[in-house]
């Protein structure tokens, strides 16, 4: 009986350990921008916007359940073109499922300062993915500074 809850325990606190070392996901961002279209399941929107802070409303259009996280790429056009905006260094995430039910809304708030310092006037677009069984889909708003 000692035995097995000794195993029990070595196995719960590598579990532990596992958790803790993968629950923070290390962003990068290449040069050239996502090539996407315009969704029509799931909705983003800008709720509110205070100078570098976005409330986005995330509306699911579907009877399906989704799942995504809270992490997002930013992209800016530059003649027509979209660029991935790179994130400060040692910006990371916190990796969480976020469940987006049927036919609901959720809201989400981000501070752009904390994630890419300064950034200039112009038009930029944020991407989120979302999942539900083995389909992933990215959506977009697109909001100017």
């Amino acid at each position: 009986m000692k035995r097995r809850l000794s195993v029990i325990l070595i196995l719960l606190t590598f579990s532990l350990i596992a958790i803790s070392c993968g629950n923070m996901v290390k962003t990068s961002s290449g040069e050239k921008g996502s090539e996407i279209e315009k969704s029509n399941d799931i909705v983003i929107s800008i709720k509110e916007q205070k100078e570098k802070d976005l409330t986005l409303s995330i509306e699911n259009k579907t009877n399906n359940e989704y799942v995504y996280g809270y992490e997002f790429y930013l992209e800016q056009e530059n003649d027509g073109k979209w660029n991935n905006v790179p994130f400060l260094k040692d910006v990371a995430f916190i990796e969480i499922g976020i469940i987006l039910k049927p036919m609901d809304i959720n809201n989400e708030n981000i501070k752009l300062a904390t994630y890419f310092g300064k950034l200039e006037k112009g038009k930029y677009r944020i991407i989120k993915e979302f999942y539900k069984d083995e389909e992933k889909k990215k959506v977009f708003v697109e909001f100017s500074l």
